[in-house]
């Protein structure tokens, strides 16, 4: 996927393009776009040594200045050894950060910042994955 377009709507106050980039891995690296109408958006992807999804950094921008008005650390963690089942399924916004890593993490953060960087939000997840008999997680039973 070089581009993603999603049309704005006046009902759910979406529409992005978004221009993604990627390293010699074929892992996205970086997203660029507008965000809703009035931001620009840029997200900034982290991998460990093990090819898995670290962290993402996006901060939004109003048009004019680019001064960042704020911004999103997402966190993930706690990896399986298992084949990561959802690698081709980077297209839909609901596993998209799922397929980005060659396993599965238990762990999620997201923390939220405004202009002078203070927390202003933070939701965190703890997944209790499960496994067939052959150690392949089950998303359709957490």
């Amino acid at each position: 996927m070089s581009k993603k377009i999603s049309p704005y709507s006046r009902e759910s106050h979406i529409g992005d393009t978004l221009i993604f980039s990627y390293n010699s891995k074929e892992q996205i690296t970086e997203i660029n776009g507008s965000h809703y109408i009035y931001h620009l958006r840029k997200s900034i992807f982290y991998y460990n040594n093990k090819n898995n999804i670290d962290s993402v950094v996006t901060t939004f921008s109003p048009r004019e200045d680019l001064i960042i008005d704020y911004k999103r650390v997402d966190i993930f963690s706690d990896y399986d050894n298992a084949k990561n089942p959802l690698k081709e399924l980077v297209i839909f916004d609901e596993t998209f950060y799922r397929s980005l890593s060659a396993n599965n993490y238990k762990y999620w953060c997201a923390k939220e910042y405004n202009e002078n960087n203070k927390l202003t939000s933070k939701k965190e997840t703890i997944f209790n994955l499960k496994y067939d008999e052959n150690g392949n997680v089950l998303f359709n039973s957490y």
